[in-house]
């Protein structure tokens, strides 16, 4: 049995297909994807911030990084939630302008 991995037609751009033999699987929906890990990365950022305002010096993972470094990484997962919730919603307009 053949089994690629193939580029998203126009009409299906936010999934990823998989191709085998001449069945196609919607294996993910980025739209949805890209929604639960904002929202996974906005509760980490979440985390690290409480810490931080506790003056922790540790991760919610138990790496020592210090106050300043709970910080920091709760700015990267901010930051990093807000890139995937921006994809959501590119991703949510593009699919409203295919149904038109």
């Amino acid at each position: 049995m053949n089994s690629t991995i193939t580029s998203p037609s126009t009409r299906t751009t936010d999934y990823l297909l998989i191709r085998t033999e001449n069945r196609i699987y919607f294996f993910m929906n980025w739209r949805k994807v890209s929604l639960f890990l904002s929202g996974l990365f906005l509760g980490g950022a979440i985390d690290h911030v409480i810490l931080a305002l506790m003056k922790s010096p540790l991760t919610p993972y138990g790496v020592n990084v210090g106050v300043t470094g709970n910080w920091g990484l709760g700015l990267f997962d901010l930051l990093v939630a807000a890139l995937l919730y921006l994809l959501h919603r590119y991703l949510e307009s593009a699919s409203a302008r295919r149904a038109l």
